[in-house]
């Protein structure tokens, strides 16, 4: 019975986590999804996979540059020209039960300051101070995050010793290829190239020491997934592979996360993103993603609006992830 107790309770403590610390997220930037032209001239089409046997029949006309067995997925590097041309040709062939372009996904928080301890007004609201009485997250927990990195300690960063653990990058580069490169040391590839992966990973875990701002389970472990490019200019939005961020949530998974955290979303779903997540699910980690940025009616009751501007994004859209949104300081 005690044990029985235990796992219940770990189950309750990781629920409970998940569902505080992205109820904590503040001023979010506006979402939205495009295909990225990886050249002037060539474009990525991904082949979602039924039978990878019977897939070996079909002429390939253009250059495969990623095959992934677990995600069901062919990556091929096509003419922009001919993409509609490509997607109705390669649906003809045996096996392949969707041919779409990759497409990008965008980052659903930006603190809006620096030193926004003064506006944490969500822990309040959602009875942390009563929460921690009870727990302050456990170090056997794991929750990654993929996003642009996390410093684990940069001028941003106020995390306690070991919080953060070695991750790993998953990037594909502009000729199609998907590299994945795990840290040996903490930070080696796992670095935040922005500043969106440790904001998100400090409202998660951000030591309780009277600096700067306090995280919602600052005792957990946090695991970096980097899956966005570094920032050029500050602040640039730049944006994710949705393969990318699939291949990140099978790595986060491999790597013994407990929960996942997506802080970002597209409008566009796929099948190497929805078999990521179901992949999740069967190893029972616990998926979280922000519902997204679409909705721009400023409390206005809107009679009528553009559908997408109130539409959650994916990977929240999918049944299996725990979907949270946000609210301003008047509720």
């Amino acid at each position: 019975m005690g044990n029985l107790m235990n796992k219940v309770m770990k189950v309750f403590a990781k629920l409970f986590i998940s569902v505080i610390f992205l109820l904590s997220v503040l001023e979010p930037v506006k979402a939205s999804a495009a295909t990225l032209a990886l050249s002037a001239e060539q474009k990525r089409l991904n082949l979602a996979i039924s039978d990878f046997t019977a897939f070996e029949q079909c002429q390939v006309k253009d250059k495969i540059v990623n095959r992934d067995e677990i995600l069901g997925i062919v990556s091929l590097m096509v003419p922009e020209t001919e993409m509609e041309e490509r997607q109705a040709y390669y649906l003809t062939c045996s096996g392949v039960k969707e041919a779409y372009p990759d497409y990008f996904a965008y980052k659903t928080l930006i603190p809006a300051d620096p030193n926004y301890a003064t506006y944490q007004f969500n822990l309040k609201k959602i009875g942390m101070e009563t929460a921690w009485n009870t727990t302050k997250g456990s170090s056997s927990v794991i929750v990654a995050v993929i996003d642009t990195g996390v410093d684990p300690s940069g001028t941003l960063s106020d995390f306690g010793t070991g919080i953060v653990l070695k991750g790993a990058r998953i990037l594909s580069s502009s000729s199609g290829y998907q590299s994945i490169d795990k840290d040996s040391y903490v930070g080696q590839y796992s670095y935040d190239g922005g500043s969106h992966g440790t904001a998100v990973a400090m409202s998660i875990a951000a030591a309780m020491n009277t600096k700067g701002i306090t995280g919602i389970a600052p005792n957990v472990k946090i695991l970096p997934i980097k899956v966005f490019r570094d920032e050029y200019t500050l602040n640039e939005d730049v944006g994710a592979y949705t393969q990318d961020i699939a291949k990140g949530i099978i790595v986060a998974v491999d790597m013994g996360a407990d929960i996942i955290n997506l802080s970002l979303g597209s409008y566009f779903g796929d099948s190497a993103l929805a078999a990521a997540i179901q992949y999740a699910v069967r190893k029972n980690v616990l998926v979280i993603a922000a519902s997204g940025n679409g909705s721009d009616n400023n409390g206005i009751n809107c009679v009528v609006c553009h559908a997408y501007h109130e539409d959650i994004s994916y990977p929240a859209k999918y049944e299996e992830v725990l979907s949270v949104g946000s609210i301003d300081k008047n509720n």
